[in-house]
């Protein structure tokens, strides 16, 4: 990943490996991922994660579960002037992704 990384990407990769003094790209994929395991949710973590997930998306490799019946209730509550709304620590962005990339 870190070949491919967008300047903003090395930018966060490159504060990480300063900051916590490591030394080679392995070792600060595996301390990021290490953060996001344990919820860290520091700017810089999630902004990698939103990269990550919107290439994943974009690329087919992501891809959100939805139960059989989601879709069609999302339109039935459209058609009733229902709200649908989501409630997450991810940015609207990430959302969106999520919504466009389904399995329905």
């Amino acid at each position: 990943y870190i070949a491919r990384a967008s300047p903003q990407a090395l930018e966060i990769i490159n504060r990480v490996k300063q900051e916590e003094g490591l030394e080679t790209g392995e070792q600060v994929i595996g301390h990021i991922i290490e953060q996001i395991n344990q919820r860290n949710l520091r700017p810089d973590y999630l902004a990698l994660t939103g990269m990550v997930n919107e290439e994943g998306y974009k690329q087919g490799r992501l891809q959100a579960p939805f139960f059989d019946d989601v879709p069609r209730n999302f339109q039935k509550w459209r058609q009733n002037g229902k709200g649908i709304f989501v409630y997450s620590n991810g940015s609207a962005d990430e959302q969106e992704l999520i919504f466009r990339h389904t399995n329905s």
